[in-house]
Formats: C-alpha cells, sequence, structure tokens
C-alpha cells in the first residue's frame, strides 16, 4: 500500500505531510500553510532520529520482553495539541490537529493497520 501525501494532507485535521529519507534528508512535503524549507528539513531530521532511536528501542525491548516488537511500523507523539505521527517504515508522516485525529483512519494509511470492528 502506497498513500500518498496528497491522500494524507486529504484526512481531517492533518495539516502537514512530509517524506524523509533514513538519513534525516526531506524528501517531499506537503502543508495548507506556507512552510520554510528550513522548517520542513528540521521535521525530516527530527523524524528519522526519532525513527532511528524506536528501531534500536524495539530490538532492545523485544530481546527484555521475550515479545517480538520489530520491525516498528510507526509511532507517534504528542503535547496534547498537536501530534506528529510517522508510518511507513518510519519515514512518512503527518502534524495533526489532536482534536480533529482519527488514529484509526490515520494509521491505516501511514501503516496500513486497521483496526477489527466491534
Amino acid at each position: 500500500m502506497t498513500t500518498t501525501l496528497d491522500t494524507l494532507l486529504a484526512i481531517e485535521g492533518v495539516t502537514l505531510a512530509f517524506e524523509a529519507t533514513p538519513t534525516g534528508g526531506l524528501r517531499d512535503i506537503r502543508s495548507k500553510q506556507p512552510i520554510a524549507t528550513e522548517e520542513g528539513e528540521l521535521i525530516a531530521q527530527f523524524c528519522a532520529s526519532i525513527t532511528m532511536n524506536f528501531r534500536v528501542l524495539a530490538q532492545t525491548f523485544s530481546k527484555l520482553s521475550g515479545q517480538s516488537w520489530v520491525p516498528p511500523e510507526g509511532w507517534a507523539y504528542t503535547n496534547g495539541r498537536w501530534t506528529v505521527a510517522v508510518g511507513g517504515k518510519g519515514y512518512r508522516g503527518v502534524f495533526i490537529d489532536t482534536d480533529k485525529a482519527d488514529f484509526n483512519v490515520l494509521f491505516e494509511q501511514l501503516v496500513g493497520i486497521s483496526r477489527p470492528a466491534g
């Protein structure tokens, strides 16, 4: 499944969709508001760094817990008002208004994970 950045940006509450490279470069970005190139580059670096840390943590936690936590398929961070969610092997993500977020839809589009009905 390949969800485009435009599809992600169309999800209610999403204000910005981006794709980073594994090394933190900005591959592409879409935003509902103008965004400076430098800000987009910082977003890509931030998300690639966090994704790399989660990969290490997932391997370690798998060993400690005896359960498989690898490979990590996505992650989210929120300050309450805004949430950044990243999936697609950790390099495609969105910034979303937390109050408007439907995380089931969001992670289905980002990671391909859907919750069973009921």
